[in-house]
């Protein structure tokens, strides 16, 4: 969820995809929506494909359940 992993984040909610994320460091789920947050009114400029939202992100507190979903 660092620099790298936001972006990637970013770019597949624009296109319409859900998105499960987790990291164990404190304030990871905060730091990583900030960041899409800061990134989503670009992608809205170039266009956002149907069915794009932050709103398709979810943390998860341990890479067990990101992945089991």
């Amino acid at each position: 969820t660092g620099v790298i992993g936001a972006s990637w984040v970013a770019h597949f909610l624009a296109h319409g995809l859900d998105v499960n994320a987790t990291d164990p460091s404190p304030g990871a789920e905060e730091r990583l929506r900030e960041a899409v947050a800061r990134h989503w009114p670009t992608l809205e400029r170039f266009g956002l494909a149907v069915g794009a939202s932050i709103e398709r992100l979810r943390f998860h507190d341990s890479l067990e359940d990101a992945v089991s979903v």
